[in-house]
């Protein structure tokens, strides 16, 4: 998700056209997640359709780790 946090990478990248073209290129969706997306995960742990779960890592970033 494109916040502040992300301020560093994008120096040490060398510029925001470097990180939107590291993002584009590293996340298989191509893009950066939305606040709603992020949202919606904790929404579910956080809610009795996860009441059966009793650990996860629950990975939201588009595909990047695979």
């Amino acid at each position: 998700m494109d916040t502040p946090f992300n301020a560093g990478f994008e120096t040490q990248m060398g510029g925001r056209a470097a990180l939107e073209g590291y993002v584009a290129q590293t996340i298989p969706m191509g893009r950066w997640a939305s606040v709603e997306e992020i949202a919606d995960g904790i929404v579910y742990l956080a809610s009795d359709r996860s009441s059966f779960v009793t650990g996860l890592a629950l990975v939201i970033d588009g595909g990047e780790i695979l």
